[in-house]
């Protein structure tokens, strides 16, 4: 099994064998059998990366369409790598803070990732409205290259 940029190149170069799945999209992520598949890559990247994880906290970006149960079950994936501790972030919300935007003021955050484009409005500190939607930077990519 491959991730991300090499599932990607693995895909191009000899698409008979390689086929990408998206997890969130299909809701795999949640399965019994990709579960345990995703939680293992999760703690082999913590223990690679920082080796003594007791006080490293966990935060996952996600999709703003899943479910409580998809949510709750993304946060068990943490749990299962050994992390005690497990942030779940709307990944509009992780990219505002992360360019440093205050939350304070009002913002239309948009996502464009692989799989789904995310929205979120925030407000005064308020999450006002989300939403995920199918149009995606693959469907993009594959909208130009036809």
């Amino acid at each position: 099994m491959h991730f991300g940029n090499e599932a990607l190149l693995k895909s191009k170069t000899n698409p008979d064998a390689y086929r990408l799945r998206y997890p969130f999209r299909s809701g795999w992520v949640f399965g019994e059998k990709i579960a345990p598949i995703a939680s293992d890559f999760i703690e082999r990247a913590r223990e690679q990366i920082y080796a003594d994880a007791d006080d490293v906290r966990l935060l996952f970006s996600i999709p703003c369409g899943l479910s409580d149960e998809q949510e709750y079950a993304v946060a068990e994936l943490g749990h299962h790598a050994g992390f005690g501790e497990a942030y779940l972030v709307y990944s509009p919300i992780a990219a505002l803070v992360g360019n440093g935007c205050s939350l304070e003021n009002t913002y239309l955050a948009v996502n464009v990732g692989a799989g789904c484009t995310d929205i979120a409005l925030v407000s005064d500190g308020n999450l006002l409205y989300r939403a995920s939607h199918a149009v995606s930077g693959l469907s993009f990519n594959e909208a130009i290259a036809a």
